[in-house]
C-alpha cells in the first residue's frame, strides 16, 4: 500500500469517527428531547388531573348553591302564601301608608267581590310612585281562608278595573311567564284545559314544568306505583 492510499484510508476513518461522533450528539440530543417530552407529560398529567378535581369542585359547589337557591326560593313562596297582589286600585299619592293601602285592598273586596269582615296583617304598594300610573297592592291576609275567599270571588273582577293574583318569588314568576308563553305559541286546541298550577303548566291533566338547563318545558315525571309482589308458596 503506497503512501497515498494510506492518506485517504486515514481520511475515510476519520470522516468515519467525524460521523459516529455526530451520530452520538444527535442520539445524547434526542434521549434528553424524549426526557423533556416525558417530563411535560407529566407536567401535564398532574395539571389535567387538577383541572379534573377543580372542574369536580365547582360541580359539586355549584349543585349546592342551586339546592341552597332551590330552598331559599321555597321559604319564600311559603312565605307569600297568604299573599294577594292586587292591580288597579287607584294609586293617587306618593305618601300613601300601609293603614290607607290595607282599607282600599278592604273596601274592594267588599264593594266588588262582596267580602264583609275581610281582615288584612299588612299592604303596600310595589315600586315607586308615578303620576297617572297605578302600582300593585300587595296585600297579606290574617288567614288562609279569607285569602281563598277572595281567589274564588275573583271572577268577579271581570268588567272592572280590578284584577288579582297569586304572589310568588321572582324565580316562580320568570318560569310561570316562559311556560305560559310556550302554550300561546303552542296554539293548543281551544277546548284544551290549560292553566298554570304554581310553577308548573298543565295541559289537559298533563303537568309540565321549566327546565333552565334546556331551556324548555318538560313533563313532569309522575312516581312510580309501589307494588306488591307475592309468590306462590
Amino acid at each position: 500500500m503506497n503512501k497515498a492510499e494510506q492518506e485517504q484510508i486515514s481520511r475515510i476513518e476519520k470522516m468515519l469517527q467525524d460521523v459516529h461522533a455526530g451520530q452520538a450528539q444527535i442520539l445524547a440530543k434526542l434521549e434528553s428531547i424524549e426526557l423533556k417530552q416525558k417530563e411535560l407529560e407529566n407536567q401535564l398529567h398532574g395539571i389535567n388531573s387538577r383541572v379534573e378535581v377543580t372542574e369536580d369542585r365547582i360541580t359539586r359547589t355549584e349543585q349546592r348553591e342551586n339546592a341552597m337557591m332551590a330552598k331559599l326560593d321555597d321559604l319564600e313562596n311559603r312565605g307569600r302564601r297568604s299573599n294577594l297582589v292586587f292591580f288597579g286600585v287607584p294609586d293617587v299619592t306618593v305618601k300613601e301608608t300601609w293603614e290607607t293601602s290595607e282599607k282600599l285592598v278592604c273596601n274592594v273586596c267588599r264593594d266588588v267581590l262582596g267580602l264583609k269582615d275581610i281582615s288584612i296583617e299588612r299592604a303596600h304598594r310595589i315600586g315607586t310612585y308615578k303620576n297617572g300610573k297605578t302600582r300593585p297592592i300587595v296585600a297579606c291576609f290574617s288567614s288562609w281562608k279569607m285569602r281563598e275567599s277572595v281567589m274564588h270571588n275573583a271572577t268577579k273582577f271581570k268588567g272592572t278595573d280590578y284584577s288579582v293574583s297569586e304572589d310568588f318569588s321572582q324565580a316562580v314568576q320568570e318560569k310561570r311567564r316562559k311556560l305560559w308563553n310556550y302554550a300561546k305559541e303552542m296554539k293548543q286546541n281551544k277546548d284544551s284545559r290549560v292553566y298554570l298550577n304554581y310553577d308548573k303548566l298543565v295541559i289537559d291533566g298533563e303537568s309540565f314544568i321549566w327546565d333552565s338547563e334546556k331551556n324548555e318545558p318538560v313533563p313532569v315525571r309522575k312516581p312510580k306505583s309501589a307494588t306488591l309482589s307475592i309468590g306462590s308458596e
